[in-house]
């Protein structure tokens, strides 16, 4: 079973959290879904590459 510690953000997803001013995953992940969609540089990857984390 896969964990956070073995999970590696993509640098497209590094990039949408330094353009939105994201420290950590943790910090990613309490955003809701409603509020992601609204942000700059949210797109399918980034959601892929989150609902994948959030499986975790």
């Amino acid at each position: 079973m896969r964990t956070n510690e073995d999970f590696t953000p993509s640098a497209e997803l590094l990039s949408f959290m330094k353009f939105n001013n994201l420290q950590t995953l943790a910090e990613l992940l309490s955003i809701s879904d409603e509020d992601l969609v609204k942000m700059r540089g949210f797109g399918y990857r980034i959601l892929k590459e989150i609902l994948e984390l959030r499986k975790i």
